[in-house]
């Protein structure tokens, strides 16, 4: 968990004295919070009992690694004013690990992504009435100001429903470790990296020898949701989150070429300049059509120039397949004159001319030029971090309504927020960022 006060001095120690009487009133306390959770919800419950719990004085707090254990500092638990506050800790990493952050960090800031988890699990727990100290925890509130500050525009509401893999592309898009200090904006990392912590065992928790730490943390997310099932104490926000997470990922390239096979096709061209010959009252075929790709470029910043080209690159292998034409459209407050790209060295140059930044995000102008040049059955892909400030206006909503009623498919690939927009297939860019940067 996140705390801002400083236990360096206490990192002297790593061998303390009265170690076992630390460890009984630890392991007293835990029991209790264990029960009085299966009261109140066996969800956090069984998470809390499948954990194995180690007390280290090697950490400055509290920590969830990557050998699937919950550490303690124990002069850090000794100062926590009272039960509540330590059932709030436990809890947050439980849930870190029944989650699997500390695995899912892999690959990326381990800062930014700490702090987007943070965020997670705490408005979770906020949410079930779980109490701790506001000032030194991140909640959304204080994650909404930090985007603020940075120049990225996203609704509260939204920020509050947002997954951490979302709220971690928000901070990579705002620059936020070259904008921002976070050790003295927001409190320290508690996803730690370490195969195993060298301190003493609170609980043994239940994985046995040999397994696989982040598969035994799913299967015990597992058993916590069926145990919530005929106990019915969360909410449907956070049972909807727990479900997700026991989803499997799919690649979004393959999300976007399954898109891509249900709106692509060649298609009738007829007219009734001349009437068909063997049916008097139907118009003749005229030509058959071929689709045109129009994709839709966020080019106000928030998209960085790596992930656009390896973006735009699958969108035109994708089109050579379907044998449709491509048109690009840059756009961020107003939108620029279209471009027929189809070569890397095309969609570097439309990076170099439009991804400026500092424009602010208006979808409209460039729905209006979409639908301005498009013919029925014509296939619109929108790439966007999705904080896009008029996306819920009635008159931006009008026309995407009408472009989406137009296209042969409407699809939405988001490094961010994942708005509710009519008839539109949406898709979440979720790559670690190494592999776009």
């Amino acid at each position: 968990m996140h705390h801002q006060e400083s236990l360096r001095g206490h990192r002297q120690h790593p061998q303390m004295a009265g170690m076992t009487d630390v460890r009984e009133t630890l392991a007293r306390e835990i029991a209790e919070i264990r029960t009085l959770l299966f009261m109140r919800s066996p969800f956090f419950a069984i998470l809390i009992r499948r954990a194995r719990i180690v007390l280290d004085a090697a950490v400055d707090t509290v920590c969830s690694s990557t050998a699937g254990e919950l550490v303690i500092n124990p002069f850090y638990w000794r100062g926590l004013s009272d039960m509540e506050m330590k059932m709030f800790v436990l809890m947050h990493e439980a849930l870190h690990l029944g989650f699997r952050h500390p695995w899912a960090a892999r690959g990326r800031d381990l800062e930014l992504y700490n702090t987007a988890a943070d965020m997670v699990v705490n408005e979770m727990l906020l949410k079930h009435g779980f109490k701790t100290e506001p000032a030194k925890i991140v909640t959304a509130a204080r994650m909404h100001g930090l985007l603020e500050a940075m120049g990225a525009s996203v609704n509260l509401e939204e920020l509050k429903k947002a997954s951490a893999e979302e709220i971690y592309r928000l901070l990579v898009n705002a620059n936020a470790v070259q904008n921002i200090n976070l050790h003295n904006n927001l409190p320290g990392a508690d996803l730690e990296s370490p195969q195993g912590m060298e301190g003493a065992a609170v609980q043994e928790g239940a994985m046995p020898p040999g397994r696989e730490p982040e598969l035994y943390w799913r299967e015990v997310l597992g058993e916590a949701l069926v145990a919530e099932r005929q106990a019915g104490t969360l909410s449907g926000e956070t049972l909807r989150v727990a479900e997700a997470s026991l989803k499997p990922r799919l690649d979004w390239r393959r999300l976007l070429q399954a898109a891509f096979q249900e709106g692509s096709g060649r298609f009738v061209v007829s007219s009734w300049h001349r009437r068909s010959r063997r049916f008097a009252g139907l118009p003749g075929i005229k030509s058959l059509g071929v689709q045109t790709v129009r994709v839709l470029i966020d080019c106000s910043g928030s998209i960085n120039r790596k992930t656009l080209e390896y973006f735009v690159s699958e969108i035109l292998s994708l089109a050579k397949a379907h044998l449709c034409k491509v048109s690009v459209q840059p756009w961020d407050a107003k939108a620029y004159a279209p471009v027929d790209s189809f070569t890397p060295s095309q969609i570097r140059r439309i990076a170099a001319r439009h991804l400026r930044g500092g424009g602010g995000t208006l979808l409209l102008p460039a729905l209006k030029a979409v639908r301005r040049s498009m013919d029925p059955g014509d296939i619109v892909v929108i790439l966007s971090d999705g904080c896009i400030a008029d996306i819920t206006a009635e008159a931006t909503l009008g026309v995407y309504r009408l472009v989406a009623g137009r296209a042969g498919k409407m699809i939405l690939v988001t490094t961010g927020n994942r708005p509710i927009l009519p008839r539109t297939k949406i898709i979440s860019m979720d790559c670690p960022v190494d592999t776009v940067h």
